[in-house]
């Protein structure tokens, strides 16, 4: 169980440089348009409940 959560604590570790990349890039990137902040919510929305329900296995199609 140790190495296991080892292993996955580096993993973790790895990824956090590469967040604060992609939120200095974001953050770059603002202030978004407000019209397209509904749309953009959305599209965000959908994308994560896709994801989310992949990663349980369960299955979903976009419309």
């Amino acid at each position: 169980m140790a190495v296991i959560l080892d292993k996955i604590s580096k993993g973790v570790f790895q990824c956090i440089p590469l967040c604060f990349f992609w939120r200095r890039k974001a953050k770059r990137a603002t202030p978004l348009v407000p019209e397209l902040m509904p749309t953009t919510a959305q599209k965000f929305r959908e994308d994560w409940t896709y994801n989310t329900n992949a990663i349980e296995g369960n299955t979903m199609t976009f419309q």
